[in-house]
């Protein structure tokens, strides 16, 4: 299941979780579009768009991974919270933003 963000939608981004912040990781890609068309195609946007990972260790769930997507018209996700950091569920983890690389 996914939600897709359109130009005119929030694009802010929050933690699912209460935890303590763990690494994150940026994976490289292209900005392919998420629009439902382009969903049902080859492309498989999400292993082929611009992630970032982070981990949380959460004392309820254990070890909890989250993604964040960027698709095309992204020029970057930007985090807002740092590896370290204790983190509550809802807490803004970051948001996506036109134009830039990160």
């Amino acid at each position: 299941r996914y939600i897709q963000l359109a130009p005119q939608a929030y694009h802010r981004f929050h933690i699912p979780v209460d935890g303590l912040l763990g690494q994150t990781k940026a994976i490289a890609g292209e900005y392919y579009t998420v629009n439902p068309m382009a969903v049902r195609t080859r492309i498989d946007i999400f292993t082929e768009n611009l992630r970032k990972i982070m981990c949380i260790n959460s004392e309820c769930f254990g070890k909890v991974a989250y993604g964040a997507v960027g698709a095309m018209m992204v020029g970057s996700i930007q985090l807002t919270v740092e590896p370290g950091q204790r983190v509550k569920r809802m807490d803004e983890a970051g948001f996506f933003a036109f134009g830039g690389m990160g």
